[in-house]
């Protein structure tokens, strides 16, 4: 294999590898997005969940209960 013949085989390799590495760059973007909304996501759930366990607690009334048996 002459040397003109190697060196396009590997402008060839780099062109497609540059391809791919802009590809894998896009998606790494995009779950990177995903993440930080999904983070978002548990962070206002878990407030909202708290919120209502605590309002949950104030509303209990233990004398109220009926024993497990009934």
């Amino acid at each position: 294999m002459n040397v003109e013949k190697r060196t396009t085989n590997l402008e060839e390799v780099i062109t497609h590898l540059e391809e791919t590495v802009r590809l894998l760059n896009q998606v790494v973007t995009e779950q990177s997005r995903q993440l930080e909304a999904l983070t978002k996501f548990c962070q206002r759930f878990s407030t909202e969940l708290r919120d209502v366990r605590e309002q949950m607690a104030e509303k209990r009334n233990p004398d109220e209960e009926r024993p497990p048996h009934y």
